[in-house]
């Protein structure tokens, strides 16, 4: 007599994508941890911001963004899961927010040392932004 033990399993799926753009976000690493808080295994996005991990039947954890694609800020989102049936794909969708910074040019006249009011210089961040302030100053 035989007996075969088959193992139960099924997947957890993951769709990053930018938060304000709805792209798909390539090269975020995530963890994937037990409910014990123990590292297990990981995710990498491919470039359609898709990655995909076979978890056992009757366990849970969460996943945890540990590398966030290039230009975007590292979310600290603790994704939850529960593997309660065989062969179930459990989907997790996740964003990252772009990094930003800021911008102050400022122009003064080369003899004086003083602001120079008249002067325009747009910025492109999607769109053109020109915002002269009386000290010469131009911010985004």
């Amino acid at each position: 007599m035989t007996f075969t033990n088959t193992l139960k399993k099924g997947h957890v799926e993951l769709y990053k994508t930018d938060a304000v753009t709805g792209g798909s976000l390539a090269g975020a690493v995530f963890g994937l941890y037990d409910n014990q808080g123990n590292r297990i295994g990981e995710i990498i996005t491919d470039e359609n911001g898709y990655g995909k991990v076979s978890v056992s039947y009757g366990k849970g954890g969460y996943l945890l963004e540990e590398k966030a694609p290039a230009g975007c800020v590292l979310d600290p989102t603790k994704h939850f899961f529960d593997m309660t049936e065989d062969g179930a794909v459990i989907t997790i969708r996740a964003t990252n927010a772009s990094q930003r910074g800021q911008i102050v040019i400022r122009k003064v006249d080369a003899e004086t040392g003083k602001p120079h009011h008249r002067y325009a210089c747009p910025l492109w961040c999607g769109q053109p932004t020109t915002s002269a302030c009386p000290d010469g100053s131009i911010h985004n």
